[in-house]
């Protein structure tokens, strides 16, 4: 009778399917119950329930944890309700969480839209409910949920927004994860289980995700932003494990995951920073892109990042790259989901000490480093290239931000498209735009809107123990007036050529910048006549000291800006609004290649302001820093458009900067540079 019942429910599901294929244009599926899944490196699939997370060795691992540690139930979490039927601590817990599934729908109206947040939100928890209270639901019940999820799946496989062109999105990584979840779950019952498998593990995995990860997503940041990339991250935890419980090791197919690890532990503030406004105290992810959620703290404590840093110790165990991972969890004590604490092995950690300094993601062009591995130390987050693969991205390239001992000294106004004060004090702007970030305008104006000439080119860059440094062509994002030379007001025409470097010392803890900006006539305003402005953010109104000096407080921290050039610079403090920050615009004009050359320098309120000076020649400025612990330091930037030559001095050994990019690669031991 069984039997019997599962060969109406597959011809009822066929016919639905088939019906909905037939009216949207595309062929009916020609997979049979038995579909050979060659293509999808499909593994033999347990004919049991549950098959998603469990095999039975860590449900007796999970049961036992749980009977130890009983974690507070979630009674609103219907993941939490059916995890805990599982574990025996609730035999209502599939009662209540099939109801909820037999209830949720997601509607033709949302259905029919760009992409479905239902999906993505609520995707996994019903078809967990569905794996892991299988054998608590009636045939017409499981009938029910086959031919809605097969519906609502096939409509989303079809999708543009997050579909195998925007491989670092949300969207696409919450469809990745249904479809792949869905296909192992329903493997033998489900006619169409082949076709999801495929489009999860071919179409998405292997064609769009595996070559973007090898190029523009090299270096394992999550593009989607320091709120958003923690969605990709831990959605392929449950898919990615039952993964390897059949066979198919996905984390180490790509390079991208053992990356986000460092990605995480570089971009994390070594101590609990401060909270605008507040006085409460939480672990932060450096922020950049779409991050609505930043202004409520605790950037890097949320469950998402918790989530893949547990299941990268446990996967990773053996290997260093795991052990950092029980690191990072163990300097933010970030807690995991309960189901997937408990299977959490508890491996040992390995010190953060013995990684570098510095770390670079080539495909973003993001890099990270700091003066030490020291909760009081200085980190810093140079944003050198552009995101691909990203519905939502911000003008924000070539921004700088900086942290020290438990405060952010200068980072952008972080936000998703909020509203701020214009340029100048004149109008409002977007936190999208690039008013928002530690950039550069000319005129007034950023980056380039839409479709720009070109990716920044980060020409040189160099992590050695004593500095850091970076050289990055952002001439090409600032301009549009190749694609679409109707659309004047998304060029910045005032731009010939505008170059950054950046040098951050280590033992006097402070970032140089020098600016290399070349304009031309536009808009009625000539080359020599054009304003360049360098812009820096602050949590707390600096205090302008004089005409080369800036002094920003926060807390117990100081960051001290000396504009070396020009000579005299012109001031003005901007109270943003919206987001709560201070803007400081240095503007200068009067030449058509001109420079701007800045220090920051942290350090603790008490400590001495750092000297310095610049002597200039026809060919080149010589910068030289020094403070009453340390001997002095000099920098050599050469003039001229484009970066070239350069060196730096201290401890009479001068080192020329590096006249190419260094290249890095990401290992089991973790990051090695060349």
């Amino acid at each position: 009778m069984r039997s019997l019942l599962l060969i109406a429910a597959q011809i009822l599901i066929l016919i639905a399917i088939g019906g909905w294929l037939r009216r949207h244009g595309q062929a009916e599926p020609s997979v049979s119950v038995e579909a050979s899944l060659e293509g999808t490196s499909q593994q033999p699939v347990s004919k049991g329930h549950p098959r998603l997370w469990w095999d039975e060795t860590r449900l007796r691992q999970a049961k036992a944890w749980y009977a130890k540690n009983r974690p507070k139930a979630q009674r609103d979490d219907v993941r939490d309700m059916a995890f805990r039927f599982l574990m025996g601590a609730d035999p209502h817990g599939c009662e209540q969480s099939i109801k909820w599934l037999m209830d949720f729908t997601i509607s033709s109206d949302e259905l029919s839209h760009v992409a479905s947040d239902q999906a993505r939100w609520h995707g996994e928890d019903a078809i967990l409910v569905y794996d892991w209270c299988y054998e608590e639901m009636t045939q017409g019940q499981r009938l029910t949920v086959l031919q809605r999820w097969n519906g609502y799946l096939a409509e989303l496989m079809s999708k543009g927004w997050g579909g195998p062109g925007m491989p670092q999105s949300n969207y696409f990584w919450g469809y990745l994860r249904n479809e792949l979840e869905w296909g192992i779950t329903t493997s033998g019952d489900n006619p169409l289980a082949a076709q999801f498998l495929n489009d999860a593990m071919v179409t998405r995995w292997r064609n769009s995700f595996l070559p973007q990860s090898a190029r523009a997503g090299r270096g394992g940041v999550p593009q989607e932003g320091s709120q958003y990339g923690g969605y990709l991250l831990s959605y392929p935890s449950v898919p990615f494990v039952s993964r390897s419980l059949q066979g198919q090791d996905l984390y180490n197919e790509s390079d991208f995951f053992k990356a986000s690890v460092l990605y995480l532990i570089y971009s994390t503030t070594p101590a609990r920073t401060t909270l605008h406004g507040t006085n409460s105290q939480y672990y932060e992810i450096f922020p950049f892109n779409d991050d609505e959620r930043f202004k409520n703290g605790g950037s890097a404590l949320g469950p998402y990042y918790a989530d893949f840093m547990t299941v990268a110790a446990n996967y990773w165990a053996k290997v260093p790259i795991g052990r950092y991972a029980r690191g990072w969890l163990n300097m933010t004590g970030a807690t995991p989901s309960a189901y997937i604490k408990s299977v959490d092995s508890e491996s040992p950690s390995t010190s953060f000490a013995s990684l570098p300094l510095d770390y670079y993601a080539p495909g973003p062009r993001y890099f990270y480093g700091r003066s030490a591995w020291t909760p009081e130390a200085t980190t810093f987050h140079l944003q050198l290239g552009d995101l691909k693969g990203v519905g939502h991205t911000h003008l924000d390239y070539g921004n700088w931000q900086i942290w020290r001992s438990g405060r952010w000294l200068s980072r952008e106004s972080t936000g998703y498209s909020d509203t701020i004060v214009g340029y100048g004090r004149r109008g409002t702007a977007s936190t999208t735009d690039t008013i928002a970030h530690n950039a550069v305008l000319v005129n007034g104006a950023g980056i380039g809107v839409g479709e720009r000439n070109g990716s920044p080119i980060v020409t040189r860059l160099e992590s050695r123990p004593e500095y850091s440094f970076a050289a990055v062509d952002l001439s090409p994002a600032y301009r549009n007036n190749v694609c679409c030379p109707g659309h004047p007001e998304r060029d910045n025409a005032a731009i010939k050529h505008l170059e950054r470097e950046y040098v951050f010392i280590r033992r006097l803890e402070t970032m140089v910048i020098f600016d290399r900006i070349l304009a031309t006539d536009a808009g009625g305003i000539s080359a020599d006549n054009a304003v360049k402005t360098f812009l820096a953010h602050f949590e707390q109104e600096p205090t302008i000291e004089d005409a080369n000096h800036v002094t920003a407080a926060n807390g117990p921290q100081t960051l001290r800006l000396t504009t070396l050039v020009p000579a005299r610079a012109r001031y003005q403090v901007v109270q943003e609004g919206g987001v709560g920050q201070y803007r400081l615009e240095v503007n200068d004009s009067g030449s058509a290649q001109s420079y701007f050359l800045h220090v920051l320098q942290a350090r603790d309120k008490t400590k001495a302001n750092l000297t310095a000076s610049v002597d200039e020649n026809k060919n080149s400025y010589t910068v030289t820093l020094g403070d009453p612990m340390h001997g002095p330091v000099t920098l050599i930037f050469n003039k001229g458009a484009t970066s070239s030559g350069g060196s730096i001095t201290m401890d009479r050994r001068e080192m020329p900067l590096n006249a190419h990019v260094q290249d890095i690669t990401v290992t089991d031991e973790g990051p090695v540079w060349k």
